[in-house]
């Protein structure tokens, strides 16, 4: 994938569990240092939530799990088509972006959830269970790739000129 575009990764089963799986992988961090509930608050402290239900996009910030539910404060946010975090819902789609001023875009995670409600204290809550799918977006770096192709072939062209020039100068010194 070129760089410039993001991927969408989604998740099925338990979402929240297996995106936070997925971005804090076991092999790097060992569950028995980092136990399931503070990759959850390392998740909602590095990425900017924006749950997405049927009334619209909330931009929540100050996001926690209690029991099964998650609570934030939210903020309405109108997302129009032509925007950049404008997410049709569904997968296998890319979306460009410029990596060296929109870098942001990758810290973004959209919940899709059922109705976010409102408590008595302003705090929007949904249960975890009603979260149907979440998407990441992620940098698959292509420029990356691209120049380790770049590197690999300078090599391999000099290897070929200097097998060629080998034999040149063997077939002169034969003469």
């Amino acid at each position: 994938m070129p760089s410039g575009q993001a991927g969408l990764v989604a998740a099925t089963g338990d979402v929240l569990v297996e995106t936070i799986n997925a971005l804090y992988p076991e092999k790097k961090y060992p569950r028995k240092q980092y136990p399931e509930s503070n990759l959850e608050k390392l998740f909602f402290m590095n990425y900017n939530l924006i749950a997405v239900d049927s009334n619209g996009r909330w931009i929540l910030t100050e996001a926690e799990l209690i029991n099964d539910t998650l609570y934030a404060l939210a903020v309405l946010s109108p997302v129009t088509s032509d925007s950049i975090v404008y997410i049709p819902q569904k997968d296998g789609i890319n979306v460009r972006y410029n990596p060296s001023k929109e870098r942001d875009l990758l810290n973004m995670v959209f919940v899709y959830a059922g109705d976010v409600k409102f408590n008595q204290a302003g705090q929007a809550y949904f249960p975890k269970k009603e979260i149907s799918k979440i998407i990441v977006l992620k940098d698959y770096g292509g420029k990356k790739t691209a120049e380790v192709f770049i590197v690999l072939g300078g090599l391999l062209f000099v290897l070929m000129v200097d097998s060629i020039m080998h034999n040149f100068i063997k077939e002169l010194e034969g003469s």
